[in-house]
């Protein structure tokens, strides 16, 4: 995910102590290779760890993170209709997931041509 989004829902959780501990998955990625995951998997979707220890992702994994964030459970219940949930899930798997790799693809390119010594 975005990390402007995700440090907004970390503040949120942070101003009333939820229980929810964000781990940036560019800088700490490993902690996570335990649950089988690694890095090809956490750039393209969200992931999130519950209180009994299993591991969601995508939609599934937003729902349980807007049902701890403040502000949000409206949008949790919401997506989480019978309705609307397989339309949210369609949309996260083949919108969000095409948008967030062209993002990290886009960013790993201008990281790349910011280090490279023009006109030599």
């Amino acid at each position: 995910m975005c990390r402007t989004e995700i440090r907004h829902y970390a503040r949120r959780c942070e101003a009333v102590a939820a229980p929810v501990t964000f781990v940036d998955s560019s800088i700490r990625g490993e902690d996570l290779s335990e649950y089988g995951l690694h890095w090809e998997h956490l750039k393209r979707r969200i992931y999130l760890k519950t209180a009994n220890g299993q591991i969601v992702s995508g939609i599934a994994a937003l729902i349980r993170l807007w049902e701890q964030t403040p502000g949000f459970q409206w949008l949790s219940k919401m997506v989480s209709l019978p309705v609307v949930r397989p339309l949210a899930e369609m949309m996260y798997d083949h919108v969000a997931v095409s948008v967030l790799v062209h993002s990290e693809k886009r960013r790993r390119i201008q990281s790349a041509s910011h280090g490279r010594i023009l006109g030599s």
